[in-house]
């Protein structure tokens, strides 16, 4: 296979496009591929689609996925067209999107690349300035939310994520199928509010569930927002148990300061069999725990408090039958 002819399969060119030349540039390291547009070829308008008479060319140059050591670029005498409607445009090659100045099979394995390792781990390795490689991936967000069709926003799932260290903050809306709804800055009711008000009021309409953390702002903002939002929000499980193990070890605390002193080494050294979950603790834990319940009664109830919640959330899953005929939980 002649050198143009494989070039041509690689870029996937086709009518009127064509390689006419491939140079190489030992001492810099280049592959130049020189692409051309068949002269007598019929063009037509980038916007409107019409036929439309050439008006003269411009000289481009793309990016390409590097030939074996070499860095490759592909170089062509773009036509532009003048439409009665919509004036001088240049056409659109197929190998590259809009003004981008890297193929999108460069862009493609740019953004794979960004998915394994850190920007500038990728600016090094593939000689890109930081502002090329946020065009490549706002070009490729772009794409996404194009193809995208309208997500499910029935059961929804609110979170803020923390970045720069910690110093700023965004909310999440997402839902259950783990696509990204929209994002907004801030952690505040009024971030959560601008996630709502981007839905249309169909969408709003139809929610079902909102599960969040325990936010004073997100809860203020999703009954600002969400028709019977008091039916409709469903607190995570993480921060309920979070918050319950608290209020159990404070209650334990308060407790440690009016026991006997004999007591308080072993009570204060209790702390994490109070928090293990019952059929969690070993047989001393258990024979101290039982030891030390008459003195913390109100740690006790709770412990079992506690306990209680964790067998209610556990019981409101559905049960479905298991393999072999046996029942599991889903």
């Amino acid at each position: 296979m002649h050198q143009n002819q494989l070039y041509e399969r690689i870029l996937g060119l086709s009518t009127p496009w064509f390689v006419s030349n491939v140079d190489l540039d030992e001492s810099s390291g280049l592959v130049e591929v020189q692409v051309a547009c068949d002269p007598s070829a019929r063009l037509y308008c980038p916007q409107c689609g019409q036929l439309a008479p050439r008006y003269d060319k411009r000289r481009r140059q793309w990016r390409h996925l590097d030939t074996c050591q070499f860095q490759t670029k592909v170089v062509a005498d773009v036509p532009r067209v003048c439409c009665p409607e919509h004036g001088c445009l240049t056409i659109q090659v197929s190998w590259a999107e809009g003004n981008s100045r890297y193929t999108a099979l460069f862009e493609a394995f740019v953004i794979q690349w960004l998915k394994e390792a850190s920007i500038q781990a990728v600016s090094r390795q593939l000689q890109l300035r930081w502002t090329a490689i946020d065009g490549i991936m706002k070009r490729a967000v772009k794409r996404g939310l194009a193809a995208r069709t309208s997500p499910d926003v029935r059961f929804l799932s609110v979170d803020e994520t923390a970045f720069r260290k910690g110093h700023d903050y965004v909310t999440v809306l997402s839902n259950h199928q783990g696509q990204v709804i929209i994002v907004e800055d801030g952690k505040s009711a009024d971030s959560l509010s601008r996630c709502y008000l981007a839905l249309t009021e169909t969408q709003r309409t139809s929610i079902e569930s909102v599960s969040m953390d325990m936010s004073r702002a997100y809860r203020k903002a999703t009954f600002a927002h969400v028709e019977k939002a008091h039916r409709k929000i469903a607190f995570d499980h993480f921060h309920i148990a979070q918050t319950l193990s608290e209020a159990l070890n404070a209650t334990r605390k308060s407790e440690l300061h009016s026991v006997d002193a004999s007591l308080r080494r072993v009570a204060h050294q209790s702390r994490y069999a109070w928090l293990k979950r019952r059929d969690r603790l070993d047989e001393r834990e258990r024979a101290t725990l039982s030891w030390l319940s008459s003195q913390f009664s109100n740690t006790t109830i709770a412990c079992y408090l506690k306990e209680k919640a964790r067998k209610i959330w556990k019981g409101n899953r559905v049960e479905v039958p298991g393999p072999l005929g046996k029942s599991g939980y889903g």
